[in-house]
């Protein structure tokens, strides 16, 4: 069994690592964008603004119509099976 400690620090180098490529994205509230929670808006608007064919999420229904701008939501497993497929 893996020890939580070892399961934190690969969590935690995991979300450095993220942050070090990450960079600020302006974004622009539209109409067209708005979907079903308001934290899903920004989430949608960050993809379509930074050109993200994908966006990976277990509430595929709350991003209903995503696909108009150009992103698809997929489930974890959905999108790592559309990777694998590719690789």
């Amino acid at each position: 069994m893996i020890q939580p400690t070892i399961v934190r620090r690969a969590r935690s180098k995991l979300i450095a690592g993220s942050a070090k490529l990450a960079h600020t994205q302006a974004t622009y509230a539209s109409e067209e964008m708005r979907i079903v929670f308001a934290d899903d808006d920004m989430v949608l608007e960050l993809a379509f603004a930074a050109g993200c064919p994908h966006t990976v999420t277990h509430n595929v229904k709350d991003f209903h119509g995503s696909e108009q701008l150009g992103v698809t939501a997929s489930t974890p497993r959905d999108f790592l099976n559309l990777i694998r497929v590719r690789t």
